[in-house]
């Protein structure tokens, strides 16, 4: 299991050269902030005016800093439409669901669905857990995880770089090093460096060996003691991708940052426009004092100090509000469009139909569509890693494809669907007529009991 200089020394190139070219271009930063959020633009922003050629902080005027949230929306909106419900998954083996059950599988996927959607990719770990059985880690943050993959027609991941700061207690003192866990397909090994110099990590005592198996197969005894039998390998490198989309954005790009920025201070503005009565204007004549001092003594004392020709009037100015209604609305169904999300508050009213509600779900059924048959893959790719740990890590265990229905979540009109099912009766089979009413969630078991009643008063 050990490792060679030579081969130490060309990951060590591995991991230079990748930690340089790999950059966190597409803003998972500000995507993770914006889901949280967090809005940095509006957040950050001051009111400022000129004062003898310097510019200065405004502290007087009003800085509302109001962050409508459809970033989150549309991120949970497209994990609710596809996976609020649990899919449907068939051709599975029972001993895998006895180790693996489906119910914690969806939690998996569903953490993933939504991380990739904000990270731009989520990354997924098999490991041993303490009950002896396999399970799925979802790593908290995707910017410090770099995919080698091999180069030509197919792509294959080759190994995984992962990097992160670590805490070390050298001769009594704390330092700080960068730590980097190469992935293979066989063992992890570790690296720390220091700025610009990286070096094999010495075995010590949190690393007691290096590199280290993918899986350690222990033996327990009954005075409680656990003794090493023998190490494994899953013979890939052992991290299962599922990425938002092929352009490699993030939910946020693909939406715009500047357009959720935008919405932001047509809020705020609107706001700052009423506590700082913008619809009025101050004339002052013969005043005495700055300014600066007199805006400040209309707000707070209602009043300002003029001289005996002195004095003070208002001009009355309308705040355009439906100048600014129209941008808002504007901005949102930009927002909403180039998010392939649904703006819910157009579902409101009794009187829309089936047929529009469709067609307003069109988008999101269409990035739903995109993104289902990556997550199927990480269904099937999950269920390998428990069938090899089954066959007790026997490389020629095959990767098979299950079957899954996404079961949707999506709003319909109850009530046209039942008066449709009224008028059918007759014209078609009742299990038909029972597929499409709101009212039945099992049209076998609702036949059977209308045939139990049936039966009854006869």
């Amino acid at each position: 299991m050990g490792k060679t200089k030579q081969q130490i020394q060309k990951e060590i190139e591995s991991i230079k050269l990748h930690m340089q070219t790999f950059s966190d271009a597409c803003g998972v930063e500000d995507s993770i902030k914006y889901y949280s959020n967090n809005h940095t633009a509006i957040k950050s922003r001051k009111m400022q005016f000129v004062h003898d050629g310097k510019l200065m902080e405004d502290v007087f005027k009003s800085n509302t800093r109001i962050s409508k949230n459809d970033y989150r929306t549309i991120v949970d909106q497209l994990t609710s439409y596809l996976l609020g419900k649990e899919p449907t998954v068939k051709d599975v083996e029972p001993k895998v669901l006895e180790e693996f059950p489906l119910k914690k599988a969806w939690g998996v996927v569903k953490t993933a669905l939504k991380q990739c959607q904000i990270q731009k990719i989520a990354w997924i770990q098999p490991y041993i857990n303490k009950a002896g059985k396999v399970d799925f880690a979802i790593r908290k943050r995707s910017d410090n995880i770099i995919p080698v993959y091999s180069y030509g027609a197919e792509e294959e991941l080759v190994s995984i770089i992962l990097y992160y700061d670590v805490d070390v207690l050298v001769k009594g003192e704390v330092e700080t090093f960068t730590r980097y866990e190469y992935w293979d397909s066989e063992t992890v090994t570790y690296y720390k460096g220091d700025g610009d110099e990286i070096e094999f990590w010495e075995c010590d005592d949190e690393i007691k060996a290096n590199p280290q198996p993918h899986v350690y197969t222990s033996v327990s005894f009954p005075n409680g003691k656990t003794e090493i039998k023998t190490s494994n390998k899953w013979g890939r490198v052992p991290f299962i991708s599922l990425r938002f989309n092929d352009e490699n954005q993030t939910a946020l790009e693909m939406i715009g940052k500047e357009k959720i920025d935008a919405l932001d201070f047509l809020y705020s503005d609107g706001c700052n426009n009423f506590l700082d009565l913008a619809d009025v204007i101050y004339i002052l004549r013969d005043y005495i004092g700055d300014p600066e001092e007199a805006l400040f003594n209309l707000k707070t004392k209602r009043g300002a100090a003029v001289g005996e020709k002195g004095d003070v009037s208002a001009i009355s100015n309308e705040i355009p509000m439906e100048s600014r209604k129209t941008m808002i609305k504007l901005m949102k169904e930009a927002i909403y469009e180039d998010g392939q999300g649904l703006d819910l508050s157009n579902l409101k009213g009794g009187t829309i139909t089936n047929v529009l509600i469709q067609a307003m779900f069109e988008m999101l059924n269409m990035k739903a569509n995109n993104i289902a048959p990556d997550v199927e893959s990480v269904y099937d790719q999950m269920i390998y890693y428990v069938k090899l740990k089954q066959n007790k890590f026997n490389q020629d265990t095959q990767m098979e494809e299950v079957d899954i229905t996404f079961n949707k979540s999506i709003i319909v009109n109850e009530v046209e669907y039942i008066n449709a099912s009224a008028s059918s009766d007759g014209s078609v089979s009742d299990q038909t007529r029972w597929k499409y009413d709101p009212r039945v969630t099992d049209p076998v078991k609702e036949a059977e009991l209308v045939k139990a009643e049936e039966v009854e008063i006869d």
